[in-house]
């Protein structure tokens, strides 16, 4: 029986790994910093963050390998790819060469393969992070996946939410080759490289067995959600990268919804060098079709038709919206409010069209919200988005620590008062400048003429 320690476990990849490593008859050891997963029979959890080894380096002793999928997500700030995914991996090579654990499997991604990564910070990590284990001296395999579809996973719901518009919105020229994995087939490519042994120091890029243009993705999913294809508007990677580069730079990057480098997917083609396991893999590998469909309704409508379908969407609602308003997170009672008064007040319910669209895009994170909010402010002041905000803040008020939050003066010198004003001031033109350039285009293409209301 082999003890292998997982970093991540709680992650998208990492819960569908832990149960089949299990089943290969191996011992798991998982590290959960998100404190979600609970100790099952062949798991042990031990919860502890990756920077701090003294909660978790006793674990990793008589580990004989490590499964390593904790990183950043594509929309973190850079800093937080540098502490995560670099700083992280370099914390847990030196465990492993304190403790002798002598093999190591990394999960990578195909981004960190692309010809250019400058200003994409998930894959300038991730290849950092390839770059550390091969100097280790480690027993090591990398596994670079392409683009992961499963139940839930982020990249389907940020594609699905590009299809599901009324005309599909297509960054770039459309061409660039994809070659979508299932999730199962990424554990499928991780448990054959632990049962045969491959730590040479290979890299394998893992991707399905079909391969098609992003457009043509596009089109596919779009097909999978009305049994039709649609228009597509294609729209320059500069216009949308270079307003995200500039909010990058003005360090809102840890609250973008999604990131300039992210594009780089519609730009480079993003399919798997044919390499030995792969060809291992390519008989049971699930096709495209079989993926997309098995994607659930709500990976499916991302800010489009359906945003009510579930409580776990509301509560997300909820969270965003009372950060971007006070800056703090709900709790359990705020939950309960938010949700029964959408659950009874008609009119929390958007209407089809923009305005529910609008709701879509609010809620995909907090400076989504704060622009739509701005633009919603001047130009559509009876939206369901501007309800549900102004409800939560009535709901707000009534519980502390909330309400002071709310209630709480700009204090300090007369200079430091005209000093916060003017910043508040100059974010929030920011903010409505950027929900012009993220909404009209939306709402031009729903048929509806921006205007006060």
């Amino acid at each position: 029986m082999t003890r292998i320690f997982v970093t991540g476990g709680s992650g998208f990849i990492g819960r569908t790994l832990l149960p089949a490593l299990v089943a290969d008859g191996h011992q798991v050891v998982a590290l959960d910093r998100s404190a979600s997963l609970t100790a099952e029979p062949g798991i042990e959890v031990v919860h502890g963050d990756l920077l701090r080894p003294e909660s978790w380096v006793d674990s990793l002793k008589g580990c004989d390998l490590v499964v390593h999928l904790a990183a950043a997500t594509g929309a973190a700030s850079a800093r937080t790819h540098v502490t995560t995914t670099i700083e992280g991996t370099r914390t847990l090579l030196r465990a492993c060469a304190d403790t002798g654990t002598a093999r190591l499997l990394f999960v990578s991604s195909i981004a960190a393969g692309f010809p250019v990564t400058r200003g994409y910070a998930y894959a300038e990590a991730k290849q950092q992070a390839e770059a550390l284990i091969a100097g280790s001296g480690l027993q090591f395999a990398i596994v670079r996946p392409t683009m992961v579809f499963g139940t839930g996973a982020p990249v389907l719901r940020s594609l699905s939410a590009l299809a599901a518009a009324p005309v599909i919105l297509q960054p770039g020229t459309g061409v660039a080759r994809v070659q979508p994995v299932a999730v199962d087939d990424v554990v499928r490519a991780i448990r054959t490289v632990v049962k045969l042994g491959w730590f040479a120091g290979e890299t394998f890029e893992v991707g399905g067995p079909d391969v098609v243009a992003v457009g043509e993705l596009l089109q596919q999913l779009r097909m999978a959600r009305t049994g039709r294809r649609g228009r597509s508007l294609r729209i320059p990677l500069a216009l949308i990268q270079i307003p995200l580069r500039l909010a990058e730079g003005l360090g809102m990057g840890s609250v973008l919804p999604v990131t300039a480098g992210q594009f780089s997917s519609f730009r480079f083609d993003g399919t798997a060098t044919p390499n030995r396991l792969q060809r291992e893999l390519a008989p049971g590998l699930v096709p495209l079709g079989a993926m997309l469909g098995r994607v659930d309704a709500q990976d499916l409508v991302l800010g489009g038709t359906r945003v009510d379908a579930d409580r776990e969407t509301v509560d997300r609602e909820c969270v965003t919206f009372t950060r971007h308003l006070i800056g703090l997170s709900p709790d359990a009672f705020i939950l309960d409010r938010y949700a029964a008064a959408i659950g009874v007040v008609p009119a929390l319910t958007p209407s089809p069209g923009f305005d529910r669209a609008m709701l879509g895009i609010a809620r995909r994170g907090v400076l989504a919200a704060r622009c739509s909010d701005a633009y919603a402010a001047l130009f559509a002041r009876r939206s369901t988005l501007r309800k549900r905000l102004v409800m939560l803040l009535a709901i707000l008020e009534t519980r502390a620590p909330y309400s002071a939050r709310i209630d709480h003066a700009v204090g300090g010198s007369v200079p430091t008062v005209m000093a916060r004003v003017a910043l508040r001031s100059a974010l929030a033109l920011l903010a409505l400048a950027l929900g012009l350039v993220l909404l009209v285009p939306v709402r031009l293409l729903r048929r509806e003429r921006p205007r006060i209301a």
